[in-house]
């Protein structure tokens, strides 16, 4: 059993779709949301939810 969890920031690079699956599918346990390079109203509209 792995110990180690896997955190991903997650930022304008990974904003692309199909990335974040890449991320889970390769092992990532938890998403650290990094909105340094944004601006607001951008952020909360960077990563809708799936329908």
């Amino acid at each position: 059993m792995r110990r180690t969890k896997i955190i991903a920031t997650i930022g304008p690079a990974s904003a692309a779709p199909g990335i974040l699956g890449a991320l889970i599918a390769a092992g990532m346990d938890v998403a650290r949301l990094n909105f340094s390079h944004g601006h607001a109203p951008g952020p909360q509209n960077a990563y809708p939810p799936d329908p």
